[in-house]
């Protein structure tokens, strides 16, 4: 089930570029804690990516940054010797940091815990570069860095902020700057709209309802 970090090993049992996530570590009750954490926080952040987007996106976001991360992870390694050095790559916490790069971009002053998302993000990251300075933690690391890029890029192309920055090319003139702010601004508001539409006027909170009211002016 483990992901190794050699090509050789993929090569030989490519099902485990999938099977990784569901690995873990042979002590039952670190292994039970670090499983019920990350399960808390695919719940909370699952719900706040879901309330803004949808399942369906949200199931294609947990599934691509399993693939994503972990051939990330093997590229690295067949390029760096000291990632080899790692152990094989498995457990939950990849689609988590995943999710934590996704929630961040589009909600990042949100409370995930105790932190705002943006500032839980942060640090995320950083234990994660500090895992990548540990030889035998390092393919975690990396998969765990791969895994919020992911996310954050998988938040930027459902916007549509991809096909906008191609289409406009690179120039950053204030026309271009404009469109992108008043396309993210009607995103926001078709959102808000769809929450009324399902859930009622009610359902919003004081600031998006004060969003909603500002889009009209």
């Amino acid at each position: 089930m483990w992901l190794g970090p050699k090509w050789e090993f993929l090569l030989q049992r490519p099902w485990t570029i999938v099977t990784y996530v569901f690995a873990q570590d042979v002590g039952l009750f670190s292994s039970f804690i670090r499983l019920f954490f990350d399960m808390a926080l695919v719940y909370i952040l699952g719900l706040q990516f879901i309330n803004f987007f949808n399942s369906k996106y949200f199931l294609k976001l947990y599934s691509t940054s399993i693939l994503f991360s972990g051939v990330v992870m093997v590229l690295v390694s067949y390029f760096s010797s000291y990632i080899q050095q790692g152990k094989a790559l498995g457990g939950t916490s990849v689609p988590v940091y995943a999710l934590i790069g996704a929630v961040a971009t589009i909600m990042p002053k949100v409370p995930t815990l105790i932190l705002q998302t943006q500032y839980f993000a942060a640090l995320c990251l950083f234990l994660s570069f500090w895992n990548i300075s540990d030889p035998a933690l390092s393919t975690k690391g990396v998969a765990q860095v791969a895994a919020m890029l992911w996310g954050y890029l998988y938040v930027v192309y459902i916007r549509g902020d991809i096909s906008r920055f191609w289409k406009n090319g690179f120039r950053k003139d204030k026309k271009g700057s404009k469109s992108s702010k008043k396309a993210k601004q009607n995103f926001k508001v078709e959102y808000l709209l769809d929450k009324i539409a399902k859930d009622g006027y009610s359902s919003l909170s004081p600031e998006e309802k004060r969003a909603l009211l500002e889009s009209d002016k």
